[in-house]
């Protein structure tokens, strides 16, 4: 469990030191097979809020008791699922990412 909030954490705060390579990959792959691979590349996402975007997660049916379940990875292969990421913490993670459009 501890080990599965570091990663969440390391994730959500862009600390990719570990992650680098695995990342690369899978966003050279996203690429080669027309998937987005940020917030800027899904079509209608211009001047997004991320209040808004955490609106539209929030309606999810795996959201349990106002809880996001997100499902994260470690590694390629390496997936867990948590409800134990604070939104605020989400939401810094999705102002980060919006403003890299």
């Amino acid at each position: 469990m501890e080990t599965n909030l570091k990663v969440t954490r390391a994730l959500l705060v862009d600390d990719h030191a570990l992650f680098r390579e695995s990342v690369a990959r899978v966003e050279a792959h996203f690429t080669a097979v027309g998937l987005p691979i940020s917030i800027a590349d899904v079509p209608g996402t211009e001047g997004l809020e991320p209040e808004t975007l955490l609106g539209i997660m929030g309606q999810d049916k795996k959201v349990r008791a106002g809880r996001l379940t997100l499902i994260l990875a470690r590694a390629i292969g390496e997936a867990f699922v948590t409800r134990d990421v604070p939104a605020p913490l989400v939401r810094d993670f999705l102002s980060r990412q919006i403003a890299r459009t």
